[in-house]
C-alpha cells in the first residue's frame, strides 16, 4: 500500500494512503494522537483521534485541494492520470497546496526557502497567462502546484527581485486573467474586494496588473506570509471541505453546504464568534450581486494553537450585472434564492436561524446598510470600475440602504430587494451622492447627485 507523507508547514502530522483504487485513508502520526486528541488539526472534518479516516470524509477533504473540471482533466492528462485518481495527482502536485498542506513521498521535506523559486520576465508570465487554457495553473514539468476552483488562474511568487515560479518554493500569488464570457471581469473583482473592504470587511490584497497584452488581477494569497526569505504558510480549508463535503457539491442546490451549515461550524470550532462576520459577508455579497456564493468561496483559518477563525473575503464579484449570468443564489437566504426576491429582512431571519439575537442582527445589518453607499462610491473612485458596472452597484447598495432606513422602495416584504434585478418598477428612492470616479476608459465622472433607479429589467 503506498502512502504520502502529510506536513502541515514543517511538521509532519500523518500519513494518506490508497488502501485501494478510488479509496483513501488518513491517519494521524502518533505524536499527534498522543497530544492533541480532539483537535482540528488539519480540518474540521478530521479532528485527531487514534482511529483512521477512511472513505468520504478525507476523499472530501484531498479532492477539495484539487483543480476542477475541465483544468483537473487536463492537467491528468498531461501528467498521464486518471482525472479521478485523486491519491495520483496528490502525489503529482501536492507540494503546493492551498493552506500549510504538503503531501510528499516518504524521505522528502519541504522547502519554503524563496531561494527555491524560479525567477521569471514579464514576458515569460504573460506567455503562461496566455497558455492558461492548455496549461492550467501553470503546471509543466518545473510548476507542479495545486489550487481548488474551476477559473484559469496562474500561480506565482513575489520575491525582492520580482515574479517568480514556483518550484520548490510556495507560490504567494494568484494572477486571475481576464474572463472569456464575463467581460471586465478584473475590473469587477477589484471593484467588489474594495466596496467590502471600504465596508469594513477583512478582505484579501489584490491589485490590476498587466504582462505585456495580458490584463489580470494578483491577488496576495492570505494563506502565506514572507517573512525573512521564508514564505510561511498559513493553514486554511474551505467549508465545503470543513463539512466533508466534495467539491461537487459546494452549491446548496447539489445537496452542498447552507449558510445555516456554515454558521454551525463557526459556532462549534470558532473561539471568537464569526457567525456575524458571515452575516457581513453574505450582506455585501449579496448587496454588490454576487450569487457565486458557495461553500468553496467561504474559508476558515487555522491558528498556531489550532484555533479556528473565519478567513478574509475573496472571490467577490458582481454576478447580476451580466444579463446571461444565473440570479440564483448559491445558498439560500431564509429560503429564497432567487437574489431578485431576496431582502433585508430574509438576511435578518436566516441569522436568527443561526441562534443570533435579532437585537444584535438589526443592529449590525443597519451599521453596515449604512456604510455600504459610501463604501461603494469610494471604491469606486480607487478602482476606476466601468461606469455602467459602477452605476449598477452603487445604485443597488444605495437602494438597499434606503430600504432599511425605512424609505418606500420595490422588493419584497415592503423592503428593496438585494439584486436589482426584480424586474418590477421601484417607488422614487432617496437621493444618492455619487462621488467623483475615474472610468476604466479614462474618462472622468465628476461627483453628482442622483436619485436611485428602479431595479434593472432582464432581457
Amino acid at each position: 500500500m503506498s502512502s504520502l507523507v502529510v506536513w502541515l508547514k514543517d511538521q509532519t502530522i500523518g500519513e494518506l494512503s490508497r488502501s485501494a483504487p478510488g479509496r483513501l485513508r488518513f491517519h494521524y502520526a502518533e505524536p499527534v494522537r498522543a497530544e492533541l486528541a480532539g483537535a482540528p488539526v488539519l480540518s474540521v472534518s478530521m479532528p485527531v483521534r487514534n482511529q483512521p479516516y477512511t472513505a468520504a470524509v478525507p476523499a472530501a477533504y484531498f479532492e477539495g485541494l484539487l483543480p476542477e473540471g475541465e483544468a483537473r482533466r487536463m492537467i491528468a492528462y498531461d501528467l498521464r492520470l486518471d482525472p479521478v485518481d485523486t491519491y495520483g495527482m496528490l502525489a503529482a502536485l501536492g507540494r503546493d497546496c492551498a493552506g500549510a498542506v504538503c503531501l510528499l513521498a516518504p524521505g522528502e521535506v519541504p522547502d519554503a526557502a524563496l531561494a527555491g523559486a524560479r525567477p521569471a520576465s514579464e514576458a515569460e508570465v504573460a506567455r503562461r497567462l496566455r497558455d492558461l487554457p492548455v496549461n492550467p495553473l501553470g503546471v509543466d514539468r518545473q510548476v507542479r502546484v495545486s489550487l481548488a476552483g474551476m477559473q484559469a488562474k496562474l500561480l506565482v511568487t513575489r520575491t525582492a527581485g520580482g515574479w517568480a515560479l514556483p518550484g520548490t518554493t510556495p507560490s504567494t500569488h494568484i494572477l486571475k486573467p481576464e474572463s472569456p464570457v464575463w467581460t471586465s471581469s478584473v475590473a469587477n473583482e477589484s471593484f467588489c474586494l474594495e466596496v467590502a473592504r471600504q465596508a469594513g470587511l477583512a478582505v484579501t490584497e489584490a491589485e490590476v496588473r498587466r504582462f505585456e497584452d495580458v490584463l489580470v488581477l494578483a491577488v496576495e494569497r492570505y494563506d502565506r506570509v514572507v517573512e525573512a526569505g521564508v514564505v510561511q504558510r498559513i493553514h486554511q480549508e474551505d467549508f465545503a471541505q470543513s463539512l466533508g463535503l466534495s467539491p461537487g457539491r459546494k452549491y446548496q442546490g447539489t445537496g452542498g453546504a447552507s449558510l445555516a451549515d456554515c454558521a454551525r461550524v463557526l459556532e462549534r470550532w470558532s473561539r471568537v464568534d464569526d457567525r456575524l462576520g458571515l452575516l457581513d459577508m453574505v450582506a455585501v455579497s449579496l448587496a454588490v450581486g454576487n450569487a457565486d456564493l458557495h461553500a468553496k468561496n467561504l474559508s476558515l483559518l487555522h491558528g498556531p494553537d489550532h484555533s479556528v477563525r473565519l478567513a478574509p473575503v475573496y472571490d467577490l464579484m458582481s454576478t447580476t450585472y451580466y444579463p446571461r449570468a444565473s440570479p440564483e443564489a448559491a445558498m439560500a437566504v431564509n429560503g429564497r434564492t432567487g437574489l431578485g426576491d431576496i431582502g433585508w429582512e430574509d438576511l435578518v431571519e436566516e441569522a436568527v436561524s443561526w441562534g443570533l439575537s435579532r437585537r444584535a442582527v438589526t443592529g449590525r445589518i443597519s451599521d453596515l446598510a449604512d456604510r455600504l453607499r459610501a463604501a461603494a462610491e469610494a471604491a469606486a473612485g480607487l478602482t476606476n470600475p466601468p461606469g455602467a458596472l459602477a452605476d449598477f452597484v452603487i445604485s443597488n447598495v444605495a437602494r438597499l440602504g434606503a430600504a432599511w432606513a425605512g424609505v418606500p422602495a420595490s422588493g419584497r416584504h415592503g423592503g428593496a430587494s438585494f439584486s436589482g434585478a426584480s424586474g418590477g418598477e421601484s417607488e422614487e428612492a432617496a437621493p444618492v451622492s455619487v462621488r467623483s470616479y475615474r472610468r476604466a476608459d479614462g474618462t472622468v465622472v465628476r461627483g453628482h447627485p442622483r436619485r436611485s433607479p428602479g431595479p434593472r429589467r432582464r432581457p
